[in-house]
């Protein structure tokens, strides 16, 4: 934990003790700060104290989505939304995509994060980069043709990739295990070719296009496409 984090959560709970009146303000630094420490059961007991004693605005529920996207905690991040729609507090585009990156790791992520992308654009919210990033994370689970009509859908709205959207794209491709390490080896001689034909085309065209776009490849990505090099060399 660092200091400053750690002094700040021991401040709120000072000001707990003490008795002291709390601010929209200070709710949404507390949230923020649990949420960084790991405490989800004390960004819970926040939230709930705060909506029994101020009313809920945009920075505070932002704040809320975001530790529930942190925790991979759909249902949470979901019924924030729903409060906001509920009190009328407006619902931007930041709250949806924190919300569909808590479907990351849950069973199924892609139908939550479906019903919650199509939200956005009920709410007439246009998709950028950020969401479309934490959509396609979430489409790890979906069938591949759905990932790839959803790369399709940000394609023809003209949203230009970056260098965190490469390799969340590859990594939902090619179906990366959240704790695997995937060494150029282990791409090599073991991930790569336990893949269908059409994952890696859908992986190397992606490639392709993030090639063309001229984006910086993270480490990972540019391991994968070195393996993918090297795997069609051999087939050669």
């Amino acid at each position: 934990m660092g200091l400053r984090m750690k002094d700040g959560c021991l401040l709120y709970d000072k000001i707990c003790n003490l008795k002291l009146a709390k601010d929209t303000p200070v709710y949404t630094a507390a949230l923020k700060l649990f949420a960084k420490v790991g405490q989800s059961d004390r960004v819970r007991d926040i939230w709930e104290e705060a909506t029994r004693m101020v009313q809920i605005n945009v920075p505070l529920a932002a704040a809320r989505i975001a530790a529930a996207a942190a925790d991979g905690d759909v249902l949470a991040a979901a019924a924030v939304l729903d409060h906001m729609n509920q009190t009328g507090v407006p619902i931007g585009i930041g709250h949806i995509s924190s919300a569909i990156r808590a479907c990351w790791g849950s069973k199924d992520s892609h139908k939550p994060a479906r019903y919650l992308f199509q939200l956005l654009l009920d709410l007439d919210l246009e998709p950028d980069i950020i969401t479309f990033t934490c959509f396609i994370g979430a489409c790890i689970t979906a069938p591949l043709e759905d990932v790839l009509s959803t790369y399709a859908n940000m394609k023809e709205r003209g949203i230009e990739v970056n260098q965190v959207f490469a390799e969340t794209f590859l990594v939902t491709v090619l179906r990366k295990p959240q704790d695997a390490a995937w060494s150029l080896d282990n791409l090599v001689t073991d991930v790569l070719p336990a893949q269908s034909p059409a994952c890696l085309d859908a992986a190397r065209e992606g490639l392709a296009d993030f090639k063309a776009a001229g984006i910086k490849f993270s480490k990972l990505t540019a391991r994968i496409d070195r393996a993918l090099h090297q795997i069609q060399q051999m087939d050669v």
